[in-house]
């Protein structure tokens, strides 16, 4: 009989442990907490102007990445805003961070007047420059062209955007399409720039063995005074494949005085020797 109850009883403390209640379970767990009220339209322009206040602040102590948080509140509160969307644009873009501070200038430009699209639409294009910079020095021509290309639409015939896209295109060795480019750079570069793009446009053509036209475009841009970019060297290298040797060894003797490179002033030597012995 003892046996029994002492079973009975053991059963029903394990039955207990094993209870809803010994395991701190809630019968009636609490309902979710209510989600937050939806500002209505004036309410969220109230506080996308506070918070736009507090981004102004930030900006001018030096608080960059705190104001570009909060100006991204700003935008979410605000869609329709396009100073808020510049502002935003702005900080993201000193943050380096280009394709979002592209991407709201284009959405300030939607929402600007029409005077003001071009002018906004131009900080997009600078941003996607940026990014192609980025690319041609970590040498993602691909991708670098695929910016500057969305750069040249949004701003067209820019100029050192056609210079940074004849630089990708020269070192992939597409030299037809890096004579485009350093072409329409130097039709809208002025001063030094200019020179330096029609310097690369006689290197495009030599490289695509047009020697009377790359020597006539460099010729141009020495009788301007222009001496850099081993400009010489590349005259005495065409003028070297259309026979005029006497020219050729002259250029790169100027060349080599010209050049701060030991390397190249070697071999403009040497080329000097080379043209003067086929000129007889």
């Amino acid at each position: 009989m003892k046996l029994t109850l002492s079973l009975c009883l053991f059963a029903a403390i394990m039955l207990g442990a094993c209870s809803p209640a010994s395991n701190n379970v809630p019968a009636n767990p609490p309902a979710p907490a209510p989600a937050p009220r939806k500002l209505d339209d004036a309410e969220a322009r109230a506080r996308a102007a506070e918070l736009q206040k507090q981004a102004a602040e930030e900006m001018r102590s030096g608080g960059t990445v705190k104001a570009a948080e909060l100006l991204a509140e700003v935008v979410e509160l605000a869609p329709g805003n396009p100073a808020w969307h510049e502002q935003f644009a702005a900080a993201c873009q000193k943050l380096r961070r280009f394709s979002e501070a592209r991407e709201h200038y284009l959405l300030a430009a939607r929402h600007a007047t029409p005077d003001e699209r071009p002018r906004l639409r131009n900080l997009a294009a600078e941003c996607s420059h940026s990014m192609a910079v980025e690319a041609y020095r970590i040498k993602e021509d691909k991708l670098a062209l695929e910016h500057i290309r969305d750069s040249l639409v949004l701003r067209p015939g820019h100029g050192e955007a056609a210079m940074l896209q004849g630089w990708v295109e020269f070192r992939m060795k597409d030299y037809a399409a890096a004579q485009a480019s350093f072409q329409l750079a130097s039709d809208v570069l002025s001063g030094v720039k200019r020179h330096e793009a029609m310097c690369w446009l006689g290197q495009s053509q030599y490289w695509l063995k047009e020697y009377s036209t790359a020597e006539a475009t460099l010729t141009t841009i020495i009788n301007e005074g222009y001496t850099d970019l081993d400009v010489h060297g590349w005259r005495g290298y065409a003028r070297q494949q259309l026979g005029d040797f006497t020219g050729a060894r002259q250029d790169f003797l100027q060349a080599a005085q010209a050049t701060r490179d030991e390397a190249k002033r070697k071999e403009f030597h040497e080329a000097a020797t080379k043209a003067e012995a086929a000129g007889g």
